[in-house]
């Protein structure tokens, strides 16, 4: 269910009028993380607050365009378009009914600008954070929903608790989010990083970098092999490169299965079907 989240918007606006400027971090904190805490009940709103920022949330002192940003977000009807997409991919992957909260991304003004980052996303196994400008492309919009719904979906199958996850576990979800969106809405769409590296590269990394790994477990400890480093043994995106090699290595063997089929398959039964060195 998409949450109306431009109330959430205004209610920030209207508070932070009334206040001193170096108030409007906690009016933030209040208005957008304070009601997050039935979802996250063992996290701090503050800790809410500070993750919603580090992924894309406008940040406090771009209070001055916010309304601006959201008459334009409200013209294109983004939260009609994204509610619809939802309900076309939850039926079709017969997935779990889970809330969605839309926010403008920091600096959603100057989304105008070549190099501007336009759209982000955060899955949890509870909630989808989409934090888009209005600049941003709907078919953009499009596939940023059906990679993060795919991780919700894979994560409510079953598989595996979220501080469970093995560093294998995290790339094949990356991957499977990644072909979530070649099905979806083409090749054209998919995240410049699927293309990054040749085939023989990325199997000298797997080998060399990432096989010894894979049992690893802790969120954290996956940001580096996932992101990568820039360097050579740990090239950037090589992770989530990586991942989408296995899914499209393994779907290639399997032509006649779907995204719903991969989300209910274990890693295991993935990275085999694929066949990269599992060991």
């Amino acid at each position: 269910m998409l949450i109306p989240t431009q109330d959430m918007i205004r209610t920030y606006v209207e508070k932070s009028k009334r206040a001193p400027r170096s108030q409007w971090y906690f009016i933030q904190c209040d208005v957008v993380a304070k009601p997050l805490k039935s979802l996250f009940p063992h996290v701090h709103r503050e800790e809410i607050h500070y993750n919603l920022l580090e992924q894309g949330l406008f940040e406090p002192e771009e209070r001055n365009h916010l309304l601006h940003t959201l008459n334009k977000m409200e013209e294109l009807q983004l939260w009609r378009f994204v509610e619809r997409e939802y309900k076309l991919l939850k039926r079709k992957w017969k997935g779990p009914d889970i809330p969605i909260y839309i926010f403008p991304i920091k600096k959603a003004q100057q989304a105008t600008r070549k190099q501007a980052v336009k759209k982000n996303g955060l899955a949890y196994k509870e909630v989808i954070f989409l934090f888009l400008s209005p600049y941003v492309n709907k078919e953009e919009i499009k596939a940023l929903l059906a990679h993060e719904y795919s991780h919700v979906c894979r994560l409510a199958s079953g598989q595996t608790e979220l501080q469970e996850l093995t560093l294998s576990d995290s790339i094949i979800m990356e991957g499977i989010g990644e072909y979530a969106v070649k099905e979806q809405c083409g090749d054209e769409w998919l995240a410049p990083w699927t293309s990054l590296y040749s085939e023989e590269q990325a199997l000298d990394c797997w080998n060399k970098e990432f096989l010894h790994q894979l049992s690893r477990k802790g969120l954290d400890h996956h940001q580096i092999y996932l992101y990568g480093n820039g360097t050579r043994r740990l090239p950037k995106w090589m992770g989530y490169h990586l991942g989408y090699r296995i899914i499209h290595a393994y779907m290639k063997r399997h032509p006649s299965l779907h995204t719903e089929d991969l989300l209910a398959a274990s890693t295991e039964e993935l990275l085999q079907g694929s066949g990269f060195p599992t060991e």
